[in-house]
C-alpha cells in the first residue's frame, strides 16, 4: 500500500486497449487511486441521455406555519421550489409569551428557513424579498429586497406554475385611538425583546430611591386588554415571572405589581371549552388577576386604556403608564402592559391592476372558491 500522506499519480500517457477506450470512454489521471478503478461508470451505468423532465415552478410566499407546512410536503424531484419571504426564518409565534419575562430565549423560538427547503442542496431556493405585486395572467411575481443592504436593482420577477401565498397577516387594532401610538405588537422577535426591556426598565426605576408608592403602582400596573389564549397566556406569564423572580430580584416592589385583564366577550377564552374558560378564570382570582369581562377599549392613551361596560354602557379609565406593549393574541395587543386581542387584517400581495387578493368577510377571512387548481389561480 502507499505510506500515509503521499499520492500515487498514474500516467497520464497510460496506454489504453481498445477493449478499456470502448468500457470507459475516457482516459484520465488520478491521485491515489488505482489505475484498474473506472472514473466514469460504463455506459450500463450511465443515466439516460435525454434531460430530465421540467419541474413545475412552485413559488411560496412567506416563512410562517401555512408556508412551512407547504414546504415539509413538497417533493422537490416533482417541483421547482423558490420561497420569498422578508424575514429568513420561521418563528414558533406560540413561545413568544415566554421571551418577554425570559422563560425562553428568543433563539430557541427561530429556524432557519433555508434549513426547511426540501430536497438535496440546490433544489430549492430561498430569496429575502417582499412580493409587492402578482400578475396572474403572466404567472409572475414581482418581489423587492427591503433589507439595508440592497443591489443595484432591488426588483425582480419570479415565474411560477402554481403559487402559495402563505404570507400572514398583521395585526388589526379595529380602529381603536392611540393604539399604535402608545403600544408595541408582540409579533416578531424584535417585539418580545423590546418589551423584555421595557419590563425591566420599569421594575429597575421603581426600585430607585425617592419613587413613591404611588408611582410605584401606577409604573407597575399591567393591563391585558384581551382574553383569548394568548392574552390569557402572556397574562399567566407575567403572573408567573412577577410572583416568582421579582420577589427576588426587587423585594422592595414585589407588592407594588397588579395584573388586570379586559376581555370583550362574557368570559375569557370563549372559543374554548366552557370548562377550559371557567378554569383559566377560578385559577386568576385564586392568583389575584383582576379579570373584566363584557368590556370595550375605547381609546388608548399615554397613561391609561379607556373602557366601556358593554352592558351599562359606562366609561372608565384603566390607569397605567410608561410602557406600551402589544401582545399577539392572534394577536394580543398589551398597552403597558396593556394587551388587547386583536384579529388578523387580511393582507396580501395585491393584483397587477392594484386590487385585492379577495374581498374580505366580516370576522378577517377571506372568501374563496374552494382549493383551485394553477389554471384557475387568479383574483377575484
Amino acid at each position: 500500500g502507499t505510506p500515509l500522506g503521499t499520492a500515487t499519480m498514474a500516467s497520464s500517457r497510460a496506454f489504453f486497449s481498445s477493449h478499456s477506450r470502448r468500457a470507459f470512454g475516457v482516459a484520465a489521471a488520478a491521485i491515489g487511486v488505482p489505475a484498474a478503478l473506472p472514473l466514469v461508470a460504463p455506459s450500463s451505468w450511465a443515466l439516460s441521455d435525454a434531460p430530465p423532465a421540467e419541474r413545475e415552478k412552485l413559488l411560496i410566499l412567506g416563512s410562517g406555519w401555512g408556508a412551512v407546512a407547504c414546504l415539509k410536503n413538497i417533493d422537490a424531484k416533482l417541483y421547482d421550489v423558490s420561497v420569498v419571504s422578508p424575514r429568513n426564518y420561521f418563528l414558533n409565534t406560540p413561545l413568544l409569551p415566554g421571551v418577554t419575562v425570559g422563560t425562553v430565549e428568543a433563539r430557541s423560538l427561530i429556524e432557519p428557513t433555508r434549513r426547511l427547503l426540501p430536497g438535496a442542496p440546490g433544489d430549492a431556493r430561498f430569496f429575502e424579498a417582499a412580493a409587492t405585486s402578482v400578475d396572474a395572467k403572466n404567472k409572475t411575481v414581482v418581489c423587492r429586497d427591503e433589507s439595508d443592504v440592497q443591489s443595484v436593482n432591488p426588483e425582480f420577477s419570479l415565474r411560477y406554475d402554481k403559487l402559495v401565498i402563505a404570507v400572514g397577516s398583521p395585526c388589526n387594532t379595529f380602529g381603536t385611538p392611540g393604539v399604535r401610538e402608545h403600544a408595541v405588537f408582540l409579533k416578531e422577535v424584535d417585539d418580545a425583546l423590546r418589551i423584555r426591556t421595557k419590563l425591566a426598565d420599569l421594575l429597575e426605576t421603581a426600585s430607585l430611591p425617592g419613587v413613591s408608592d404611588t408611582e410605584q403602582k401606577d409604573m407597575l400596573s399591567v393591563v391585558v386588554v384581551g382574553g383569548g389564549p394568548t392574552g390569557v397566556e402572556f397574562a399567566a406569564e407575567m403572573h408567573d415571572f412577577l410572583t416568582e423572580d421579582v420577589p427576588k430580584l426587587y423585594p422592595s416592589v414585589k407588592d407594588k405589581v397588579s395584573i388586570t385583564l379586559v376581555q370583550s366577550a362574557d368570559h375569557i377564552l370563549n372559543t374554548y371549552d366552557k370548562r377550559i374558560s371557567q378554569y383559566a378564570a377560578e385559577k386568576f382570582k385564586r392568583d389575584g388577576i383582576d379579570v373584566i369581562t363584557g368590556a370595550r377599549v375605547l381609546s388608548v392613551s399615554k397613561d391609561a386604556v379607556c373602557v366601556m361596560d358593554k352592558r351599562t354602557k359606562q366609561k372608565k379609565n384603566q390607569e397605567i403608564r410608561r410602557v406600551r406593549l402589544e401582545h399577539r393574541a392572534r394577536q394580543a395587543r398589551v398597552c403597558r402592559f396593556r394587551a388587547k386581542a386583536v384579529e388578523p387584517k387580511p393582507e396580501a400581495p395585491r393584483a397587477r391592476d392594484g386590487r385585492a387578493p379577495a374581498r374580505a368577510r366580516r370576522g378577517g377571512r377571506l372568501r374563496h372558491r374552494g382549493l383551485r387548481g394553477r389554471e384557475e389561480c387568479g383574483f377575484e
